[in-house]
């Protein structure tokens, strides 16, 4: 009697029959109730529990009516479901080789398991599942790594808090790709974890995927809560027994179709995706939702580097910061806490902007301190009422190394638009309740807006999206650690107005 077993939403376990490819569950309420076998799905009644009683040893519970799985003696002899206690039959061994080890429920510590999984490299696919991670798992050269599911398939950092933070995922080599994942840096606000050890205490250590080798593809991932950035492109060499970042490296680098929130909020800075040292980087069909910053092109790197297609909302500093020359199409940004992109000093030399969008950021719309740029069919709308923002700023600065202040000039912009203010927004507020639960538990989402509103939409990046009618509720769960952010959007003649809700889950 061989199965396998697989982690269910609430925490518990689904018991897969080896031989027939079904699903277990205790037929009936009583002493003897027999195991049978149907089709898998997400009916409780197929939910188990696992007691360790020895090494590798277990006893197995029906979470449903509480009585432990027997097995009888023999050749066909049946498994049926008994009022638990200590009995030799009522023993199951965990096959390790099978399983790999990995639990698969957030909880207990999967960091050896996964590591090992995936570090035999190769054509990888990991099984739906929350595996905890308490060290950084160590991708190989020339992997490919994909997850059965993006939203079911999670890979989150989750040593004591207090801990000096690593990247959830480090990739080691070239040429790897990363698919159809959820990567959670555990960083679910300031003072989680510490400043990294690893990498010689180099904050750039604290991304939740950390991207050194060159020819690599990271497609269809949510990054959420890296301690810095969400993804971190970054090069390294090693002397004088320290680590030291390599500029110019890796190349070649492609993201897309990320979706990524709450990133580094650790480090006090950092983005979704932040070339820090890359050059020949594309960022393309991707969108960040309340990251320190939304996209970089860092001042180490860049060269080459194209961002389009991007969205970025609810940023505490920029939606966008240019370190280096670029080529920027499609993109958006709104509601930044400070500008909505930044294009400093040290890009200067040459890069491109077609179709730029910024609504009401705090700062500037676009602040240009970079010489040699073409920039095309910018819209700024709702200029902040401080009377000091601008939609378009060109300011001269000293480059980050010291010296005189440095003049812009040869940077153009065409066809720019200021379109007034948004007005009266949509008046709205949305709330959790509870807002902070325990593993396994449920919330209550609720949202109303006043008259004007025409439409609006609750998303959490992906697990949830619901068109809505302006006033609301919905009951989700169930919640594993970690913490899930739903966004309010509501739309009037005015404009847009959004609004998050936190469930924090420990």
């Amino acid at each position: 009697m061989a199965y396998t077993l697989e982690a269910t939403a609430a925490g518990h376990f689904r018991l897969g029959h080896l031989a027939s490819g079904q699903c277990s569950y205790v037929a009936g309420n009583s002493d003897g109730s027999p195991l049978v076998h149907r089709t898998c799905s997400d009916d409780p009644s197929q939910e188990f529990d696992l007691t360790t009683v020895g090494t590798d040893e277990y006893r197995i519970s029906h979470v449903a009516t509480g009585r432990c799985l027997y097995a009888g003696g023999g050749d066909g002899g049946s498994v049926n479901a008994w009022s638990c206690w200590d009995d030799p039959n009522m023993v199951w061994e965990l096959d390790q080789t099978q399983t790999w080890g990995a639990w698969r429920d957030c909880v207990h510590d999967d960091t050896n398991a996964l590591g090992a999984f995936v570090g035999q490299g190769g054509t990888l696919t990991l099984p739906n599942g929350c595996y905890r991670v308490t060290r950084s798992v160590h991708v190989p050269a020339l992997t490919q790594l994909a997850g059965e599911s993006q939203s079911g398939t999670i890979i989150r950092f989750g040593a004591p808090a207090g801990s000096p933070i690593e990247p959830t995922l480090d990739l080691d080599g070239d040429r790897i790709t990363i698919a159809n994942l959820t990567i959670d840096g555990g960083n679910v606000s300031a003072g989680t974890y510490a400043t990294p050890a690893v990498y010689s205490g180099m904050i750039q250590a604290g991304a939740a995927i950390l991207v050194k080798g060159s020819h690599t593809k990271l497609t269809s991932l949510t990054v959420n809560n890296g301690w810095d950035n969400g993804i971190g492109l970054m090069g390294f060499s090693y002397s004088g027994g320290a680590y030291h970042q390599a500029n110019g490296v890796p190349v070649d680098i492609q993201v897309d179709h990320i979706s990524c929130a709450n990133n580094g909020h650790g480090a006090g800075g950092g983005a979704c995706v932040d070339a820090l040292t890359a050059t020949s980087v594309t960022v393309s069909d991707s969108v960040d939702h309340g990251s320190a910053s939304g996209f970089i092109i860092d001042y180490w790197g860049g060269a080459n580097a194209i961002f389009q297609n991007l969205v970025t909302y609810d940023n505490t500093y920029d939606g966008y910061w240019i370190g280096a020359p670029g080529t920027l199409s499609n993109i958006q940004t709104f509601h930044a806490g400070r500008n909505g992109i930044w294009i400093d000093t040290t890009a200067s030399d040459g890069g491109a902007i077609d179709g730029f969008y910024a609504e009401s950021p705090q700062s500037d719309g676009m602040l240009l301190m970079a010489s040699s740029w073409q920039v095309r069919s910018p819209v700024v709308r709702g200029i902040h009422a401080d009377g000091h923002s601008l939609a378009f700023r060109f300011r001269a600065q000293p480059l980050p190394t010291g010296g005189p202040s440095v003049p812009v000039h040869d940077t153009i912009l065409r066809e720019a638009q200021v379109v007034d203010s948004p007005g009266a927004l949509p008046s709205m507020a949305i709330a959790a309740s509870p807002a902070t639960i325990s593993p396994g538990g449920f919330s209550t989402i609720r949202w109303n807006s006043q008259p004007g509103v025409t439409t609006c939409r609750v998303n959490d990046n992906g697990w949830f999206d619901v068109a809505s009618t302006p006033t609301g509720t919905q009951f989700r769960g169930p919640f594993q650690a970690g913490s899930e952010v739903f966004t309010l959007s509501c739309n009037s003649a005015d404009g847009e107005q959004r609004m998050s809700a936190t469930v924090t889950v420990n």
